[in-house]
């Protein structure tokens, strides 16, 4: 999903935009502990939005969020393709692609195709 967001942003804006991969454990994100692919010191003073497909109690996002705690980062936003709005943690998606009321029992499956463009989820 980040790299979909990274082509279509890159279509219309000229900024420089680092794409990071973050490694974490959803089932148990203390264990190991959640890995950049870059030094996180180079994230500071410049803005992180970070991307999940589906957002449903705000476990995953915010875990994500704490390499980020080490250093000063501009601003820190997410963005998920599906806000299912059953937070338990206190996490606000700033960029949504559908939110949906669903029960905490209702499954929501993304899958992403080959060649498949961001307009496809963004449209």
């Amino acid at each position: 999903m980040a790299q979909l967001l990274l082509d279509e942003l890159q279509t219309f804006s000229s900024r420089e935009v680092i794409l990071i991969s973050l490694n974490l454990n959803p089932a148990s994100p203390l264990d190991p502990p959640v890995m950049l692919s870059i030094d996180v010191r180079e994230i500071t003073g410049n803005p992180v939005v970070i991307v999940d497909d589906v957002a449903n109690t705000g476990r995953t996002l915010f875990y994500a969020c704490r390499p980020f705690m080490d250093v000063l980062p501009s601003s820190i936003e997410t963005a998920a393709l599906v806000d299912r709005q059953h937070k338990s943690y206190p996490i606000h998606v700033d960029y949504v692609g559908l939110s949906l009321a669903t029960t905490l029992h209702d499954n929501i499956e993304v899958n992403f195709l080959p060649g498949q463009s961001a307009e496809a989820f963004l449209g």
